[in-house]
């Protein structure tokens, strides 16, 4: 944070299945060789992981029972015309689970806050009282 390099270009996505079966989506800290294999099997004792509200957490290998890559492809690496032969053009509504002529109103925000995360849900602002 304070040497001025991007710490986001030494981290990656994963999906953490802890012992007690909690699955968090966290952003791992990768070692000066960039391999997620590297860092999960080195000697330090904790994981020095981002959650998505941006909450740092250091996270006991002890208590990790499956991690999984949560790589989210980028835009210009998505197919969104099926031009891919054997592959499903990608469809953003269909993940999304909404009509393609959805309005803005349509779409609702989501309702729940990531594991682990005190971010809750957005409320009504409140007027103050005019005198």
């Amino acid at each position: 944070m304070f040497n001025g390099r991007d710490d986001n270009a030494n981290r990656t996505a994963v999906l953490l299945t802890l012992a007690d079966n909690q699955v968090v989506t966290v952003s791992i800290r990768l070692p000066l060789s960039r391999r997620l294999a590297d860092a999960l099997n080195n000697d330090d004792v904790f994981l020095d992981a981002i959650t998505p509200s941006g909450q740092q957490q250091f996270i006991a290998k002890s208590t990790i029972k499956l991690v999984r890559s949560a790589n989210v492809p980028r835009a210009d690496q998505l197919d969104t015309e099926g031009r891919v032969p054997g592959t499903p053009a990608f469809d953003p509504y269909a993940i999304l689970k909404v009509a393609k002529d959805a309005s803005p109103e349509d779409i609702s925000p989501p309702t729940t806050a990531w594991p682990g995360s005190t971010t809750r849900t957005a409320s009504p602002p409140m007027s103050c009282p005019t005198r």
